[in-house]
């Protein structure tokens, strides 16, 4: 018989379901307040909580809990590990999801000791197997006879604390779709025009042989640091975000315009992190981007203007162009000191 484990690990311990269900929360948090001004919204916002992870193998015996952590200093977490023998749910105003992760292997599935069918917990499972040929065998296998909602994966052992990091990502993301794809309806409801992603393409103005020449680069990445999470009362484009304004019968003062502005905003914040994630384009609220397409002889044109423009590029069907500050500082203290030589 198999020896059944509970262990409950808080989303520190998982550096990127921790950020990746920050943002999920703040974006489903605005788009909650947002779509209950026109419509009646019953499902209260998200609020990913802690993980709760069942061993249920008789050959893991020894699997710690350091090595499913991913973040390994407990005092990063601001609290312990604890084993728990139930389920405890706690009421609030937002819906509390604590995911559930049910880790076996491949040998127990063979001997009948577990059931793919009857014996997970939760929407995640998770088969340990070091041999890459036999873990596979055992993803195709499983995979064709759980429920399509189960998300599977298998890995080593040594690899259990990264696989569950990337699961929980995915884990959020399917959640936060089905409320993504309803602040989409509302906006192409408002807007009376379907809403679009156009991601950037950016050329940059690379000296080849001495003569002005142009890189194409590929679509823009988000430099921002994974710490680095603006308040959830701010838009991307600056727009301050009243959530208490939402709350009982008081509706905001901002006009259609400028709350389909705010959706707008909501939705591409919320196309950035599917776009970071590591969830496929099947599984995503958005359909691929569009990249315009910045033609070469507009870029030179572009460069011939000043020296000091160094890139130009698309972003979001709006022309942008880069120019070196410090290029700009250093004219105009020339000019000024010139200036001052004259008097």
């Amino acid at each position: 018989m198999n020896t059944v484990r509970k262990l409950v690990f808080s989303k520190e311990a998982f550096p990127r379901y921790a950020y990746t269900s920050k943002i999920a929360d703040q974006l489903d948090k605005k788009g909650t307040c947002l779509r209950s001004i026109y419509h009646s919204v019953t499902d209260p916002p998200l609020s990913f909580s802690d993980i709760s992870i069942f061993i249920k193998s008789s050959n893991l015996k020894t699997l710690s809990a350091d090595e499913l952590r991913y973040r390994k200093t407990l005092k990063e977490e601001g609290r312990s590990i604890k084993a728990q023998n139930g389920d405890k749910t706690s009421e609030s105003k937002r819906k509390c999801i604590n995911p559930n992760i049910t880790i076996t292997t491949y040998d127990d599935i063979q001997q009948g000791s577990i059931s793919p069918v009857k014996d997970i917990t939760g929407d995640i499972l998770i088969i340990v197997e070091d041999d890459p040929k036999t873990a596979d065998k055992a993803f195709r296998s499983v995979s064709r006879k759980v429920d399509k909602h189960v998300i599977v994966k298998s890995c080593s052992r040594e690899q259990i604390s990264i696989t569950i990091c990337t699961i929980l990502e995915i884990f959020v993301l399917r959640v936060l779709k089905s409320r993504v794809t309803a602040l989409q309806m509302l906006y192409d409801q408002l807007n009376h025009a379907q809403f679009q992603i156009n991601q950037a393409q950016t050329k940059t103005r690379l000296p080849i042989n001495g003569e002005n020449g142009v890189q194409v680069e590929s679509t823009v990445r988000s430099k921002r640091p994974i710490e680095d999470v603006g308040p959830p009362s701010i838009t991307r484009s600056g727009k301050k975000f009243r959530g208490t304004e939402c709350t009982g019968s008081e509706s905001w003062s901002s006009s259609d315009k400028q709350r389909i502005e705010i959706i707008k905003d909501t939705l591409h914040e919320a196309h950035a992190l599917y776009r970071r994630s590591r969830i496929s384009q099947d599984e995503s609220p958005f359909e691929k981007a569009v990249v315009p397409i910045l033609s070469d002889k507009l870029a030179e044109s572009l460069y011939i203007i000043d020296d000091r423009i160094y890139g130009c590029g698309f972003r979001n069907s709006t022309l942008e162009v880069f120019v070196n500050v410090s290029h700009v500082r250093l004219e105009l203290l020339r000019r000024s000191l010139m200036f001052s030589k004259l008097k």
